[in-house]
This record gives structure tokens, C-alpha cells and sequence, in this order.
């Protein structure tokens, strides 16, 4: 039916997050903001601000115009299905006689 891509990422709102496509490559850029709570001032932290980039070569096969992404508990989520001529259907056999 296509693809689902999982990845973790921690600390990452939905404002630190870009997700592009561009000649056949899915790219992920997602920003970590390391902030203490209002009143607060970060002494140490165990996750510095950080940048995670990742890119995915993916098949022409795909319709990428249909994917979706969602973000919850640190788990982002892209569907991308396939392009509709690609999936596979029944062909009916018409009797002749």
C-alpha cells in the first residue's frame, strides 16, 4: 500500500520541525530547543539544542502529494502511499460465448 517511516525524536515541537521533498529524496530536519520552565534557569541539561538531519531516497513509486506526518510523544510519523496506477486490482474476465 506504500511506505511508513518511524523515527524518534525527543525534545522536537512541531515549530522545530521541516519536512521537504524534492527529485525523489524526503528530508528531515528537526530542531532540539533546550529551555528550562518559566522562572527556571538550565543548569545542566542532559540533551544539548541540537539539529538532527536525515534524507531517504525513495522510490518514484509513491505519491508523494498524499503522504502524511504526525508527531506524537516524540515519534514522528510519515505515511506515503502509492501512486494509485501502481496498486494492484482485480481485472474482471468477460464471457464471449
Amino acid at each position: 500500500e506504500g511506505i511508513e517511516l518511524l523515527l524518534d525524536l525527543p525534545g522536537v515541537k512541531d515549530e522545530g520541525l521541516d519536512i521537504n521533498f524534492e527529485k525523489n529524496t524526503l528530508s528531515i530536519t528537526a530542531k532540539v530547543f533546550a529551555a528550562a520552565k518559566e522562572g527556571y534557569q538550565l543548569g545542566h541539561g542532559e540533551r544539548p539544542a541540537d539539529v538532527f538531519k536525515r534524507s531517504f531516497a525513495l522510490s518514484k513509486d509513491l505519491n508523494v502529494d498524499k503522504a502524511e506526518a504526525s508527531l506524537k510523544d516524540g515519534v514522528l510519523k510519515i505515511s506515503i502511499p502509492k501512486s494509485e496506477e501502481l496498486k494492484a486490482r482485480k481485472i474482471a474476465v468477460k464471457s464471449l460465448n
